[in-house]
């Protein structure tokens, strides 16, 4: 990878859930980009923008507020 390549790669990895999913959504990025950059898979990705569409952006954000996962 080129420098800009590696760059602008590290700068998109360290765009929020929330960032992301707002420029999926104004069409700067395509929503396969999108899970790219979440690490998601495109269907994963689709599913998340039903849920925009239908409930907004609350519906995809994480509620646990900064507390860790339920462990078994």
């Amino acid at each position: 990878m080129h420098d800009i390549e590696r760059r602008v790669w590290r700068e998109a990895r360290a765009m929020t859930r929330r960032e992301v999913i707002t420029k999926a959504i104004t069409k700067q990025l395509s929503w396969v980009q999108a899970a790219e950059i979440m690490r998601i898979s495109a269907r994963h990705a689709r599913r998340l923008r039903r849920k925009v569409e239908r409930w907004g952006m609350s519906a995809v954000m994480d509620r646990r507020g900064g507390r860790p996962r339920a462990r078994d």
